[in-house]
């Protein structure tokens, strides 16, 4: 059998700069090269042999330096004539080995010159990060860390020792922060600290791996004050807790937070943290540089990093990461597919009206180099095991119940509570249309975080339930309109995305599936679709929103429920009961994955997908006391012990203790608190007196209180969620 050759090694051999990023199964998402990842291939190339000669394509002789981005014939992109301080810098290091390579003395000594220039008027401009090409004027006067570590570097690789070399690492000096031990990412011009970018992964494991060059050369560092203190704090403060691995970063007071203000007013960042594998590739360079010198901090680093990366490879390629949705700014929940919120240009970004995306299931090349640079052929990565999310239960001591399908009614009767405005509800729903679909919100243009009202089939999924269940059905007409526009968003995998033309998810292919099962209409490649529902079955239990991509209860549970619409035997995928069994705790609760904590998310995610497998959960009885637990006496619920109220924790707590025929301990106090968050203007929000949020809040509410008020009909409540 011919042995797969990585993505990496392609990349490096395939004579052509490496495209930016490309989707789970390879096809180019964004087409165009960067310098840092040109420059990434040639140190490969160089050292495996191949044929360098990436960032010579990238050259500008007219105004000196290179370019950052090159489109897909070689054309220079117009976002790509800036200059960063440190790709530049590791762009000169590339051309130098090259050079030298291939035997040309006089030419690496005149890039070493052009680099030595360079760096004079980076330090004569402050060590500013971006500046316009032929010139010392700075676009970005802030300096950062990453860039300043990787210009330290360079000068090591290329041979440079100059003034300005030494410059560099006095500034690089200048980002600790003493008090937690740790590298600020960003400083302003003034040398404060910008505290909205807190400090990060990739930054911290570049500055230490220019303190180990700078070791290595025979220079004097505080090693226990630069060196081990960074170490311990991001073994310390960066832990993921619920999946396992490192966010990349946490804020100026040492915690994992959402940075609202730093999305929303430097527009430099999501304000969502993640988990980032390139960030991890960095993370291990830096820990494994250090090793010999601490074993007791770096060893647990190291066997982190080489766990995640198993866990986000597919065989091939390397996942880019996994993003979590927050319930407050410092509580993560449920796991994502996607990095919410980017700004615009990131690569491997789309846009769906104002909503902004990455996929998680996207391959980078830069995260493929970074690990085949400090990891070759990937030999240390062989025989790690991977994060355990198998289906080790056995699901033969579950009783079997039948789950019979009933679409002859949505609900009993009308919501009861005068406290819901339903017309105003209604007339907000429907302000939500444009053209044949749907969007999140009724608004052409919002400020702040708001999304518009651009369509999304995530959001179709809502209406057309809170429709139904108001009685308000559409006619053939609208129907027809609406699933045409859905189904135009399948693509040839077979799954569907967002919206026509975006890439195919298991999350949004479970939207668009179960709209058609339930208005009835199936116009689209049902068998295609079909095969790439059982794609995302991960080989160790469970389904991931990718082909490939790890699995979690949240991905399981919408794969069952795609399966079942689409006619799928409940016994050919029997094993995602296993894998949801093994992220049950002896709480009655379950997590997101195996060893995780528990939190009403993920117990009515393994709730709803073990009832439609034909089993019945087992000792319901544990697991309906463990969610009346969590109910506050104000009526809403905790997602979890000890845990923030959430409201859409309150909805998955009522719909789990709804499909196991019980109720909250007290269900007019939750009617009143849910009622309680419906906005001026009609809709939900997920906070009292504040603006609307999308059409998933009204679907919470709405789908919510009739569950209380007895009236939703069960198998509705289970497939629509």
């Amino acid at each position: 059998m011919t042995e797969q050759i990585s993505l990496a090694a392609r990349l490096v051999s395939a004579g052509e700069p490496p495209s930016a990023v490309f989707s789970y199964d390879e096809r180019i998402v964004t087409q165009e090269s960067l310098l840092a990842d040109a420059a990434l291939a040639d140190l490969i190339a160089l050292r495996s042999g191949g044929a360098p000669g990436f960032v010579e394509r990238f050259r500008d002789h007219a105004d000196g330096g290179f370019h950052e981005i090159l489109e897909q014939y070689g054309v220079v992109s117009a976002a790509g004539r800036h200059r960063r301080l440190g790709s530049q810098a590791l762009a000169y290091v590339a051309a130098v080995r090259c050079a030298v390579a291939d035997g040309e003395a006089a030419s690496a000594a005149r890039l070493r010159a052009e680099l030595g220039a360079f760096l004079e008027r980076v330090t004569e401009s402050n060590v500013a990060t971006v500046y316009l090409p032929g010139s010392a004027q700075p676009i970005d006067r802030q300096r950062r860390l990453a860039d300043v570590a990787l210009a330290i570097l360079a000068c090591h690789g290329a041979g440079l020792d100059s003034a300005a070399a030494w410059e560099l690492v006095g500034a690089l000096f200048d980002f600790f922060d003493h008090d937690k031990g740790v590298f600020w990412e960003v400083l302003e011009p003034t040398g404060e600290p910008d505290r909205l970018e807190g400090h990060q992964v990739a930054g911290n494991a570049l500055a230490l791996l220019a303190l180990r060059g700078l070791d290595r050369a025979g220079h004097a560092i505080d090693h226990d004050t630069y060196v081990r203190r960074p170490l311990r704090y991001l073994d310390a403060n960066h832990r993921h807790v619920l999946s396992g691995g490192f966010w990349n970063r946490s804020d100026g007071s040492g915690k994992v937070s959402v940075a609202v203000d730093l999305a929303l007013f430097k527009g430099t960042a999501s304000p969502f943290p993640k988990k980032d594998l390139g960030d991890h590739g960095l993370l291990f360079g830096a820990a494994r540089a250090w090793s010999s010198r601490y074993p007791d901090e770096t060893a647990p680093l190291l066997a982190t990093c080489l766990e995640q990366v198993v866990t986000y490879s597919d065989g091939s390629g390397i996942f880019q990461g996994q993003g979590n949705w927050f319930s407050t700014p410092v509580d993560p929940t449920v796991p994502l597919g996607r990095h919410v919120m980017v700004p615009p240009r990131t690569p491997g970004g789309f846009h769906v009206g104002n909503s902004s995306y990455v996929l998680f299931g996207t391959k980078f090349a830069g995260t493929q180099l970074i690990w085949e640079f400090f990891d070759p052929d990937g030999t240390l990565r062989s025989g790690v095991r991977p994060v355990e999310n198998g289906a080790s239960a056995d699901v033969a001591t579950l009783s079997r119940t039948p789950y019979v399908p009933d679409l002859s009614f949505v609900a009993t009767g009308p919501i009861a509570t005068p406290l819901l405005r339903v017309d105003d509800y209604l007339a907000w729903l429907d302000s939500t249309r444009v053209g044949p679909a749907y969007g999140l919100t009724p608004y052409t243009s919002p400020l702040s975080f708001r999304a518009d009202n651009t369509p999304q089939n995530f959001s179709a999924l809502h209406v057309v339930s809170d429709r139904l269940a108001l009685g308000l059905p559409l006619d053939d007409v609208e129907a027809a309109r609406l699933t045409n526009y859905l189904f135009a968003a399948q693509n040839s995998d077979g799954g569907f995305g967002e919206a026509p033309g975006l890439p195919s998810e298991l999350f949004t292919t479970y939207c668009v599936v179960l709209v058609a099962y339930v208005l009835n209409r199936w116009e689209f490649d049902v068998e295609c679709c079909r095969e790439f529902l059982r794609r995302c079955r991960h080989p160790r239990g469970g389904f991931g929103n990718f082909p490939g991509y790890p699995a979690d209860s949240w991905h399981t549970n919408l794969a069952v429920l795609a399966l079942h619409a689409i006619g799928e035997p409940a016994s050919s995928h029997e094993h995602a009961a296993s894998f949801v069994l093994g992220c049950r705790n002896d709480d009655g609760g379950y997590s997101s994955v195996p060893n995780g904590p528990s939190e009403t998310f993920s117990t009515f995610r393994a709730v709803d997908s073990l009832i439609p497998l034909g089993f019945r959960p087992p000792d319901p009885d544990a697991t309906i006391e463990y969610l009346r637990g969590l109910q506050t006496a104000d009526g809403g619920f905790r997602y979890g012990h000890g845990r923030a109220v959430s409201f859409v924790g309150t909805y998955h707590a009522v719909a789990a203790l709804y499909l196991l025929d019980a109720e909250p301990a007290d269900p007019a106090a939750c009617i009143d608190w849910i009622a309680r968050h419906q906005s001026r203007d009609g809709g939900f929000s997920r906070q009292f007196d504040a603006p609307s949020d999308t059409t998933d809040e009204g679907f919470i509410a709405v789908q919510a209180i009739l569950m209380l008020e007895r009236k939703l009909n069960k198998y509705w409540a289970s497939i629509m969620t």
